[in-house]
């Protein structure tokens, strides 16, 4: 959930969406600023992936209020299972960016690496639950994906006995095995940060 905090300094600031034109150059920009990452699961974004630029609040799209707050680049397939979920969910959610101010999510998000699920850490914090639930990121396939792709490294570095730098190393330079930061950092003790740069 780390990616959904919007930095001040993004060459999107300047930069328009186009309805039904060719976004390539923005859905590169925001990918560039998410660190390679779809915003809403966290998984890696790799070159044979569908991604597209996503907009959080769909009423905004094509109006003069869309903008670089508005937009994500995320897996299709991801933005699809969002677009199912979006009639569940009333206006303030939208309304209320809290979750786009860099380390906000951190601060009212956890992991949780036994269950590999996301909760808010004050369990009467709707925003955060409500969040979560919108942009589905405990949906079954995540949360499956997610637990499988920490189970495989868990494996990778007992077999290959890699620990924290070595471990870290290893992910640096095998950047596409980075997916599901927070889970990594949660379940294997990595500070992926400071291979991210956030």
């Amino acid at each position: 959930m780390r990616f959904l905090g919007k930095g001040a300094n993004s060459a999107t600031r300047t930069m328009r969406y186009r309805p039904g034109g060719h976004n390539e150059r923005l859905l590169e920009q925001l990918l560039t600023d998410q660190c390679g990452f779809c915003a809403y699961s966290e998984a890696h974004v790799n070159p044979l992936h569908t991604a597209a630029v996503e907009h959080f609040d769909p009423a905004l799209k094509g109006t003069d209020a869309d903008g670089p707050l508005n937009w994500y680049g995320v897996l299709q397939k991801v933005n699809q299972r969002k677009r199912r979920s979006e009639r569940l969910f009333d206006a303030t959610l939208l309304g209320d960016r809290w979750f786009q101010v860099p380390g906000a999510v951190a601060e009212r998000v956890v992991y949780d690496s036994a269950d590999h699920m996301f909760f808010a850490r004050n369990p009467d914090d709707a925003a955060a639950k409500a969040l979560i639930d919108y942009l589905g990121f405990n949906h079954s396939e995540v949360v499956i994906e997610r637990k499988a792709h920490v189970e495989r490294l868990r494996s990778l570095f007992g077999l290959a006995r890699l620990e924290g730098s070595a471990a870290l190393d290893w992910l640096a330079d095998h950047r596409a095995f980075l997916a599901f930061p927070s889970a990594l950092e949660a379940s294997l003790g990595l500070e992926v940060d400071v291979l991210l740069g956030v």
